[in-house]
């Protein structure tokens, strides 16, 4: 399995994707105007590795339309989630809506709500990430913004928060030459700022064949230190079309 180099998200090579004893044809969901596939295998997968599922009991749709991504274990194998647009969306705002404690998850656990083109490691997977995790360490700033390679200084801002609920909103705004980061907690008009970011360099690619992810995963393969299962919702996703 090739692995890029980076603290965070470690996807699989495009190779390994294709082989049938290490991911299963894909299920398909429709959530918020898009359809998704639902990751799953026989054998580990990136990142981490770990095993991913497609099953309801690891990614659903409950009847408000709502997406809920868990972690669950049963005998003895952790089961992580992950579901990935089938359509490439470009420039815009990617705009995610989660509901759940991300301010407080388990040192070993991550959320990452991104962009990823498999087939272009040239341009660095054309890779944007929101990152929830304390990736091992249980004082590490749980928030993370990139823009991969994140090991280049200037590619990545990490930031402290604490939730006052569980509702936060968390988006990216792709432009020709800048990409905005922001986070929000609360919703609506009432909604107040967490961070916000705003990156420009050469590593503001222009767009290929990258989907818009979502995944809830553990550092390294991992268990959770707590031993406990994790369950995030996405209440909506939204894409602006950047202005022509």
């Amino acid at each position: 399995m090739k692995m890029h180099a980076r603290v965070g998200l470690v996807q699989e090579d495009p190779a390994e994707q294709s082989k049938p004893e290490g991911r299963k044809k894909p299920k398909v969901i429709a959530f918020s105007g898009y359809e998704w596939t639902v990751k799953s295998g026989k054998q580990p997968l990136g990142p981490g590795p770990n095993y991913f599922s497609a099953s309801e009991k690891n990614v659903w749709l409950d009847d408000k339309g709502r997406l809920h991504l868990k972690m669950t274990q049963k005998d003895g194998i952790w089961y992580c989630a992950e579901v990935d647009a089938v359509k490439s969306l470009g420039y815009g705002k990617y705009v995610f809506h989660v509901e759940g404690g991300i301010d407080r998850l388990d040192k070993n656990v991550v959320l990452g709500l991104f962009t990823y083109d498999c087939g272009a490691e040239k341009k660095y997977y054309r890779e944007i990430d929101i990152e929830f995790a304390k990736w091992g360490k249980a004082k590490t700033k749980p928030g993370l913004y990139s823009v991969v390679p994140g090991w280049v200084k200037g590619n990545r801002v990490g930031f402290d928060f604490q939730l006052a609920g569980i509702l936060s909103v968390h988006s990216f705004d792709w432009k020709t030459d800048s990409i905005c980061f922001q986070s929000l907690q609360g919703k609506g008009a009432g909604a107040k700022e967490i961070k916000s970011w705003n990156h420009a360099s050469k590593y503001v690619h222009k767009p290929g064949k990258e989907k818009a992810m979502i995944n809830l995963w553990l550092f390294e393969g991992q268990s959770p230190s707590d031993a406990k299962e994790v369950e995030v919702v996405i209440r909506k996703f939204e894409f602006v079309p950047a202005q022509k």
